[in-house]
């Protein structure tokens, strides 16, 4: 079984987009613009925490729980990461 590890949003999401390959600016696109590729690297680098919507697009876009996302006492990977495509975009 893989180790499990406590980490912050910021973490998290740069843990989940090199889990997908994604670029910063591809998750920014995944958001339909709600939150953009400055923002996602001040979250990351800076441990920025965004507001709600911006939480929930990334949550959407990442293909887990904003809760999860968001709750620092839980660990990796989270309970979703089997589910793909997350974030599916409108065509």
């Amino acid at each position: 079984m893989a180790r499990r590890v406590k980490l912050r949003l910021g973490a998290k999401v740069q843990k989940l987009l090199d889990h997908y390959s994604w670029s910063q600016s591809e998750l920014a696109r995944r958001t339909r613009g709600v939150v953009n590729q400055p923002v996602i690297s001040s979250i990351i680098v800076n441990g920025t925490m965004p507001g709600a919507n911006r939480v929930f697009a990334l949550a959407r876009a990442l293909g887990v729980s904003a809760d999860w996302l968001l709750d620092d006492s839980q660990n990796w990977p989270p309970p979703q990461l089997g589910q793909w495509p997350p974030g599916r975009l409108a065509s």
